[in-house]
């Protein structure tokens, strides 16, 4: 009987690990700037009850992606050439796997905008064909 009972325990155990990874999400999005330019190099950190959870740096092309983060409120702070800008609070929900937010950067204010998978990726196309037709110099 003690056998089965630990056996249903740690199936129990097991089953509630992968729950909790199920939940878990992750924040992916474009720093940029007030003119929808990518801010290549923009640091991203993530904070959650004081304590420094995630920082990120975003690529050439401003893309920034964290680690896997639980559901609920967090701090975002954006960082450019060394200077700390604005702290934002937001709510992040992670029904899904990935959810996308842009980090615009207006005058060292930061703005956060949520944004569907299919948006942000079309988003990304229409600049890679914008840069594919700048002339080279």
């Amino acid at each position: 009987m003690k056998k089965i009972a630990n056996y249903l325990l740690s199936i129990a155990l097991v089953f509630q690990g992968h729950c909790a990874l199920a939940q878990a999400g992750v924040l992916t999005g474009k720093v940029v700037d007030a003119g929808n330019k990518p801010l290549w190099g923009a640091v991203v950190r993530v904070n959650k009850d004081g304590h420094m959870l995630t920082e990120v740096r975003a690529g050439e092309d401003g893309i920034y992606t964290t680690k896997p983060l639980e559901r609920g409120p967090y701090f975002i702070t954006v960082q450019i050439e060394g200077k700390e800008l604005e702290t934002k609070k937001m709510f992040f929900d992670a029904a899904g796997v990935k959810k996308y937010y842009i980090l615009k950067v207006v005058k060292d204010k930061v703005e956060i905008s949520k944004m569907d998978e299919d948006a942000f990726n079309e988003m990304d196309l229409r600049e890679r064909r914008d840069v594919q037709r700048r002339p080279k110099r």
